[in-house]
């Protein structure tokens, strides 16, 4: 993937990427001109590390019936999961429509205790997932423009604060698994 050979295992993460310090969490963004999933884990254990090597990654959403909000949910285990919030809007409409054709993400596994990039993988967006995601996101690059769409809606916040991250995986609606595709890598 072009643009990630920058960083390596074992090396600190980018202040950018890096930004959950002493946390657990993850978020979606677009950085090197590629799609990205960044998830930090404070002091993971062995087992947690492995994890991130071996298990598939399973991939759920909650969306309004509106279509004007998506949340994606990543699930390893009953004990590892992450939401990730995404804004859509931002960078300009020509990369974003580039973007929107590429099916490959780059995973960045950050132990947010010290800022070690623990793992890299890639893997290709879950088909079902891709198609309703990427409805999605030109709906609201479309309605809203550029950088006005935000991650921290009243809807995301409402959600955050009435569930806990166990039970909004209950909630969601499974897409399939990252990686686990016989769809054509597009770059």
């Amino acid at each position: 993937m072009k643009g990630m050979e920058i960083f390596g295992v074992g090396e600190k993460a980018p202040d950018e990427l890096w930004k959950n310090r002493e946390s657990t969490s993850g978020r979606f963004v677009v950085k090197y001109g590629e799609w990205v999933i960044v998830l930090c884990i404070h002091k993971p254990t062995d087992e947690e590390r492995e994890l991130f090597d071996v298990e598939k990654i399973k991939v759920k959403i909650i969306t309004t019936p509106e279509k004007d909000f998506l949340l994606t949910l990543l699930e390893f285990n009953e004990d590892l999961a992450f939401e990730l919030p995404f804004d859509p809007t931002e960078d300009t409409k020509e990369f974003q429509e580039k973007l929107l054709e590429k099916n490959l993400v780059a995973i960045v596994v950050i132990d947010s205790f010290d800022g070690t990039i623990i793992k890299l993988r890639a893997a290709t967006f879950p088909k079902e997932y891709e198609i309703i995601a990427k409805q999605f996101w030109r709906k609201i690059i479309n309605e809203c423009g550029l950088g006005n769409y935000t991650v921290n809606n009243e809807y995301y916040k409402a959600l955050i604060n009435k569930y806990s991250l166990g039970e909004l995986l209950d909630l969601g609606k499974y897409v399939g698994y990252f990686g686990d595709t016989t769809e054509k890598t597009r770059m």
